[in-house]
Formats: structure tokens, C-alpha cells, sequence
């Protein structure tokens, strides 16, 4: 990689303290091991790709009744005869037997489970490096909320810090459990006091600031990028990862968005649409400045298929009345989470037979409906992988 304005640790020596297990409360990042990780096969062959489309209008709204004539989609440029179409329409509603409904007794059960065509799966990605200490109420309360209130008995939620080894990310269907770990978050933005040794390392190495920021984006990167594996390899449809972050910066803009194209690009290839979701409460404008924070995390949504997650306001008198109370601003950030589920539950999976030969490169998509006025987002591309 190349280097960062500021000296800093090589993040290839952060994983590796890291999977050396040499932690106090967060624990250390795994790198996902490469047999386990292979891009997911699709069903029918190596030749059969498959790939689901978000269909809304301009306000947000799914739109149903579509057919197969009224989508074109592309590969490299080409047009793609598509060979399988459904349209999808899910509800997290319990399609299982009712005293299983809770219980994912094991990783394999969690993998089965998963890749049901009937089950959605979410993870949330809780990034205390970026989220500040006065947005954790607002992330536990309204979290704690979206889980109660639009998750329903047969979805799989599992839960991960930026160093969650990949192998201990817990996978459930218990709601109260994922309540309990959302309402022990606490961002840690700006607090660059160690926690454990690898945070000792590289603070006793590069000193407080600008440094341990580069570190602390590349061990999110990283941590990303084995999540959007793994989910990936439990399931070959549509799954949601929802990224709870305020944003990302650096001394060194290029390479920024250099790896948060690597994070989409990942993501992208393994099926997963990442759903940034910020705590902080926006003002009109306050997403469209460019090269701020917020524009990293609408990079990524835009890159992976999905889309950034605000609580936007509309008017300076409505940033001002949600603010009123400074200690305790009014988000309502559950109401704008209802989007991504939207998104999960309602798309159109279709599938068309590539003649691409298998090259161990990525392959760019690109799907389009014929009608005027509606939006479509869709993963960007797929790898064809060499047997």
C-alpha cells in the first residue's frame, strides 16, 4: 500500500498482534482464512451469474409488479439474456418451526440458516473508532429501537467491533441479545487513551492524533472488508451490512477513497450492501459538503448497493428543534433505519448464463429498468473465480 501522510505501524503488524489475542475488552481482528473465503459459487455453475436489483421510486418507495422484459442487464457493456427471474418479497416472518425460532446453536446452524432463500441477514458493524462519545446514547437507543421494532423472528442479526475476530461474530435470532450488546456501545471518537496492548503499540509508537487515526481506518478497513467475506460465503443472495460510523478522514484524501473503493469493490463482489448508518443529526446541508465525513460514508453505500442511512433534517428550524435539548437530542434515526429494511425485502433476484471464461478477475455489472423515473442499485460486479 501506499504511504500515509503520517508515519504510522504497518496495519500488516496491527493484524498480527491483533490475531495474536493480545486484548482487554475489544477483541482482535482475524484475517479470514483464504480456503474458507472464496468468492460464493452460484447455483447452476460457474457460468450462471445471479444478482438481485433494489427497485424505488425518487421518494424511496419499492415498486412491485415488474417483469422480466422490463430490465436490461449488462456485463463489461454487453447485453445479457436473462435466464431466471423472481421477484422477492420477504418480511422476516418466522418460516421455521416455532421452537426453533430463537436458536442458532452453532456457526453451521447460523451458515444453514442464513442461506435460506426465505431469511434475511444483517450484520451491524459498531465502529466505536468513529462514533464520539456524545452519539452512544443516541446509537443504543435508536439501535436497540430499529431491532425491536423492524427485525422480525426468522432474520439473522450478528454483531461485530472493528476488532471482532471474524470467528467470534455472534450470529442469532435472539433480539434481546442483540439489544444487550447494542446498549453496552460507547464510541470512543477522539479518545485515543490504549485499551489494550495493540492500542498501546501503536499510541507508545506514533503518539496521540493524526497517526493513530490512519491505524484506526486501516483496522476498520481491514475488518470490513473479512466481514463482507464471510457473509458472503453464508449466503448467496442480497445481505445487509449496516456500518454504525460518523465517517471517515485522513491527512491523505487520495488514498482515502482509494481503500474505501477497495472496501465497495469487496463488498460489492460478495453480495453485500453496505448501509453506513450515522448517529449525528444533520442540518439541511449537512450530508452534500463535499469532502467531509459524511461523503465517505455515502462512497461506500453508493459503491456496494446500498444507500447511507441520515438522520436528515430539512429545515434550520427542524435541526434546531431536534437539538434542543443539548444533552439529549431528539434523533429520529429508527424511522429513517426503516429504508434498509425496506431494501432487503422487497428486490427482484434475476439470473443470466456469462460467457466470460473464469479469470480470477471482476467481472462489472450493470442493470437498468426501461421505465422513466425509478431507481436501481444492484451490486457492481461478481469475481469468476478459476476451479
Amino acid at each position: 500500500m501506499m504511504p500515509l501522510m503520517a508515519p504510522r505501524l504497518p496495519i500488516a503488524v496491527v493484524l498480527a498482534l491483533a490475531t495474536a489475542g493480545v486484548f482487554a475488552q475489544t477483541p482482535a481482528i482475524q484475517q479470514p482464512p483464504a480456503p474458507q473465503q472464496r468468492p460464493p459459487i452460484f447455483r447452476g455453475g460457474v457460468s450462471v451469474v445471479r444478482v438481485d436489483a433494489v427497485v424505488t421510486d425518487r421518494s424511496g418507495v419499492p415498486v412491485t409488479g415488474l417483469k422480466e422484459e422490463d430490465f436490461e442487464i449488462r456485463e463489461g457493456g454487453k447485453l445479457q439474456k436473462i435466464s431466471s427471474f423472481q421477484s422477492i418479497m420477504l418480511d422476516g416472518g418466522l418460516m421455521l418451526d416455532p421452537g426453533d425460532q430463537t436458536r442458532i446453536s452453532s456457526d453451521e446452524v447460523a451458515a444453514t440458516e442464513a442461506s435460506r432463500d426465505d431469511v434475511r441477514l444483517f450484520t451491524i458493524f459498531l465502529d466505536d473508532y468513529h462514533v464520539s462519545p456524545e452519539s452512544s446514547r443516541i446509537v443504543r437507543d435508536q439501535l436497540s429501537r430499529f431491532v425491536e421494532t423492524q427485525l422480525g423472528p426468522s432474520d439473522i442479526v450478528g454483531l461485530m467491533y472493528p476488532m471482532t475476530p471474524l470467528a467470534s461474530i455472534p450470529f442469532t435470532r435472539d433480539i434481546n441479545k442483540v439489544v444487550k450488546v447494542l446498549q453496552q456501545f460507547e464510541g470512543r471518537r477522539g479518545d485515543y487513551r490504549p485499551r489494550n496492548a495493540i492500542e498501546e503499540g501503536y499510541v507508545y509508537k506514533l503518539g496521540m492524533g493524526a497517526s493513530v487515526e490512519e491505524i484506526r481506518n486501516e483496522v476498520v478497513f481491514s475488518a470490513l472488508k473479512g466481514l463482507a467475506m464471510l457473509m458472503g460465503g453464508m449466503k448467496e443472495g442480497r445481505q445487509t451490512l449496516v456500518l454504525v460510523s460518523e465517517g471517515y478522514r485522513s491527512g491523505n484524501r487520495d488514498r482515502l477513497y482509494i481503500d474505501l473503493r477497495d472496501v465497495a469493490e469487496v463488498a460489492s463482489r460478495y453480495n453485500t450492501a453496505v448501509y453506513p448508518v450515522s448517529p449525528l443529526i444533520l442540518g439541511p446541508s449537512g450530508q452534500w459538503m463535499p469532502n467531509n465525513s459524511m461523503d465517505t460514508l455515502n462512497f461506500l453505500a453508493q459503491h456496494s448497493g446500498g444507500r447511507a442511512i441520515f438522520d436528515q433534517t430539512k429545515t434550520g428550524a427542524e435541526f434546531r428543534e431536534r437539538n434542543e435539548t443539548f444533552g439529549l437530542p431528539r434523533s429520529q434515526l429508527t424511522l429513517a433505519m426503516k429504508q434498509l429494511v425496506i431494501d432487503a425485502s422487497v428486490f427482484y433476484l434475476m439470473g443470466y448464463d456469462s460467457a466470460a471464461v473464469p479469470d480470477d478477475k471482476f467481472h462489472r455489472i450493470d442493470v437498468t429498468v426501461k421505465r422513466k423515473g425509478l431507481e436501481v442499485r444492484h451490486r457492481e460486479g461478481y469475481w469468476a473465480v478459476k476451479k
